[in-house]
């Protein structure tokens, strides 16, 4: 992936979260858990997060299946194909395409037991341009939406609001934000 993404011209952060990270993240949501039904990354990538979870859980332990969403195209085609490279049959996964934050695409498959994402830092959005989204059932609850540079607690909400009841939910974003207070 790393020699795919050099060749593209794109750095390689862009195609994968680092493997110690997706590891971490992956045991931080597995805690007390031997399976899960369906797992889900928001912002997939090439997949690596969805990924750990067959590495770590088996899976076989991935009940029902792996979710994901993609804006980026070929991230999207690279987490497809990543996904037959591991041997997870086509039946066991959904990843999409488009913009989880103004069309998601797994509405009819949530909650998820478990979430894990590396969402874009920082990234601009919709946010009160589109007047729809203060009415969103994922963002309503605030009253408010994120500014539009700072997309950063819409994807958390976005996470939240697709939980099921007993689910674990990790992302990179607080531990990049904590990281930058302190320079």
């Amino acid at each position: 992936m790393t020699m795919y993404a050099s060749n593209a011209g794109k750095s390689g952060g862009e195609f994968f979260t680092p493997q110690e990270v997706s590891e971490l993240l992956t045991k931080l949501t597995t805690v007390g858990k031997k399976s899960v039904n369906k797992v889900y990354d928001p912002c997939c990538g090439s997949g690596s997060l969805l990924l750990k979870f067959s590495k770590i859980l088996g899976k076989e332990n991935v009940k029902i299946g792996f979710f994901g969403q993609e804006i980026n195209l070929t991230t999207y085609n690279l987490c497809r194909i990543n996904m037959f490279l591991h041997y997870i049959n086509y039946s066991k996964f959904n990843i999409a395409h488009g913009d989880t934050l103004t069309d998601p695409k797994h509405w009819d498959d949530k909650p998820f037991d478990a979430i894990v994402s590396n969402p874009p830092y920082s990234i601009r959005w919709e946010s009160d341009s589109n007047p729809l989204l203060i009415n969103d059932p994922r963002f309503a609850p605030a009253g408010v939406l994120a500014p539009k540079s700072k997309a950063d607690l819409t994807f958390v909400m976005h996470m939240l609001s697709w939980l099921s009841p007993s689910g674990h939910c990790r992302n990179c974003i607080f531990s990049r934000r904590a990281l930058s207070w302190w320079g």
